[in-house]
């Protein structure tokens, strides 16, 4: 094949590349390094300037997570979403963006605002409620990279649910009132 025969590379797109991550649009930006780079895959230009993309939409995913680790609030379905955030940020470190400085910190925020949440019902006795935001979160904690977390947290909520169950079957006076705290303790695995 002749050199004439070649795809040509469009240095156009690489201005338009540049020009989108001025803009804050790096998500378009990867994909025009992306045409790039499958005219021609071992292009340094588009390799970096890729990296540099990504970079940037890591940094802006992580800015969304930062911003509910650093609140007061703990809403269920905001934290579910900035843990889904920082798996995005993990997603795209591991597709070549450098991670952001305070990624870590991040991180351990919210750790430590999903452990806050999980357990302040534990606290109070409250295993129902617990084991129904561990469920709302549980599939987001693993895609962040939290498995150990979501493990940790469900043998408190199980162990609390235990300790509720035998408090409960020991209560029960009534045959209504039996099989509702035997539907119970087979939420925490237990025969009531």
């Amino acid at each position: 094949r002749g050199e004439r025969d070649r795809p040509q590379v469009q240095p156009q797109r690489a201005a338009r590349a540049q020009a989108l991550l001025k803009e804050g649009k790096p998500e378009t930006a990867v994909l025009l390094w992306d045409e790039r780079l499958a005219q021609k895959p071992d292009d340094p230009e588009a390799l970096d300037g890729r990296r540099q993309a990504l970079t940037q939409q890591a940094q802006q995913l992580h800015q969304r997570a930062a911003a509910v680790a650093s609140g007061d609030e703990a809403d269920l379905s905001l934290l579910r979403s900035r843990l889904e955030t920082l798996a995005q940020v993990d997603g795209l470190i591991h597709a070549g963006a450098t991670a952001p400085e305070a990624l870590e910190a991040t991180r351990t925020s919210l750790t430590n605002k999903v452990r806050a949440l999980i357990e302040a019902p534990l606290g109070l006795g409250q295993a129902l409620e617990a084991k129904g935001r561990l469920s709302l979160l549980e599939s987001a904690l693993r895609q962040a990279g939290l498995g150990p977390l979501a493990a940790d947290l469900a043998q408190q909520v199980e162990r609390v649910g235990a300790r509720r169950c035998l408090v409960l079957t020991n209560a029960t006076r009534t045959p209504w009132l039996g099989t509702a705290v035997a539907r119970f303790c087979e939420l925490f695995h237990m025969k009531g």
